[in-house]
């Protein structure tokens, strides 16, 4: 691990993205095709019979993973379920969370709304200025810059 990443990275020698991400990697590739792995990976993504084993054992460098990424047959559809794995949780989970956390605030906020609205009738009705609350203290503009507060 250079310097660079040392200091942005939050695993001290433990379990790091990275090697989750190698793990991951070989997981999918041994239960996407259970036989023939590693000869059906250097086709499918031009890898060496070197890369192909290392990725199988959990150890694919960087430039291996990536070439895999970046490769046509890779992509996404190796992203998002790599992804997954190193995060224990896939793309359609996260999207479930989302729209449920989402739909939480937005009843919130409904809630909140319908409280203000409740709120601005209760003042609409006390018709503030006009007197026609006999049991509050009446607002009275007698000049531009003062307010006189009187009963009744």
């Amino acid at each position: 691990m250079t310097d660079t990443m040392m200091d942005f990275s939050p695993f001290d020698g433990g379990l790091s993205p990275l090697g989750g991400m190698k793990e991951a990697l070989a997981s999918f590739v041994r239960n996407r095709w259970p036989v023939h792995t590693q000869k059906t990976i250097e086709r499918e993504w031009g890898l060496t019979i070197d890369e192909a084993k290392g990725l199988i054992k959990g150890q694919a460098s960087v430039r291996t993973i990536e070439k895999v990424l970046a490769h046509k047959n890779g992509g996404w559809a190796v992203a998002l379920p790599l992804m997954g794995g190193v995060i224990g949780h896939g793309l359609n989970d996260y999207i479930a969370s989302e729209r449920d956390r989402l739909s939480h605030e937005a009843e919130q906020k409904r809630q909140r709304a319908a409280a203000l609205k409740e709120a601005q009738g209760l003042l609409d009705a006390l018709d503030l200025g006009t007197g026609h609350c006999r049991d509050r203290a009446r607002v009275d503009r007698r000049e531009s810059h003062s307010v006189v507060l009187h009963d009744g």
